[in-house]
């Protein structure tokens, strides 16, 4: 009786295999390889979590943002130093990461459930980057002329803090000039917000923003080589790789 059930059960399974169109063989093999994704599957799922709880174990960080700008400074190849606080009074701190000592620097600040960055150029020594508390604004000077064939040229931009970021919100250029001797200049056409302006104009504001830079500090970054960075460090972005 056992023998005759085994029987009918094969020609069953023979029967379904022809409907189909094919072989046991070739059931068996389909039936393997689904077996073996389900399981390759279930098993790179189950490490993916694994490795997320483990991350999440180890982070340190109290704050999403705070996670998130170390991933950002981790991933820089070199920086000199960093600074972290509420530099534009949105209750969340930004980070200022000084890229050298020549005032070269980003400011990375968390909008949106994101990073974003502002970054303010120098050219060597000849140029400034000052944070102004008092309007919380940021100055910025690229470059300004000191040889010959730059006399004259400006740059000087403010950046001011709004619903969308970081934002320009003031301009002032000068092309460069001709200094021949000490009797001679000829300077540039000056700009103020893109709009030309005449001389005076131009050298009253130039004025202002030369006692900005007077009045007003860089950030007051911890750098690298400080014998607290390490601690500054852990205490404000535990995340982030030291010695890295």
């Amino acid at each position: 009786m056992k023998k005759f059930i085994a029987i009918l059960a094969l020609a069953a399974m023979l029967t379904a295999c022809s409907d189909r169109g094919n072989s046991p063989a070739e059931t068996t093999a389909e039936t393997t390889i689904e077996i073996t994704t389900e399981a390759t599957t279930a098993a790179t799922t189950s490490a993916t979590e694994a490795e997320t709880t483990t991350a999440i174990e180890e982070c340190k960080c109290e704050h999403e943002w705070q996670h998130a700008f170390a991933e950002h400074i981790n991933g820089q190849e070199n920086y000199a130093g960093l600074y972290i606080g509420d530099i534009n009074g949105d209750e969340t701190p930004e980070a200022v990461i000084a890229q050298g000592k020549n005032e070269m620097t980003t400011v990375l600040y968390y909008l949106d459930g994101e990073v974003r960055p502002l970054d303010l150029h120098v050219s060597s020594s000849w140029g400034y980057v000052r944070y102004i508390p008092e309007t919380k604004q940021i100055l910025n000077c690229p470059f300004y002329g000191h040889t010959w064939g730059t006399f004259g040229q400006e740059n000087y931009y403010i950046y001011e803090w709004t619903d969308k970021g970081y934002v320009e919100t003031f301009s002032l250029t000068r092309e460069g000039g001709y200094y021949n001797d000490e009797t001679f200049f000829d300077y540039g056409q000056g700009y103020i917000n893109g709009e030309e302006v005449d001389f005076d104009t131009f050298e009253a504001k130039l004025a202002e923003m030369k006692q900005l830079v007077e009045e007003n500090e860089y950030f007051p970054c911890i750098y690298k080589d400080d014998e607290n960075y390490a601690e500054y460090v852990a205490e404000n972005l535990p995340c982030v790789k030291i010695g890295e």
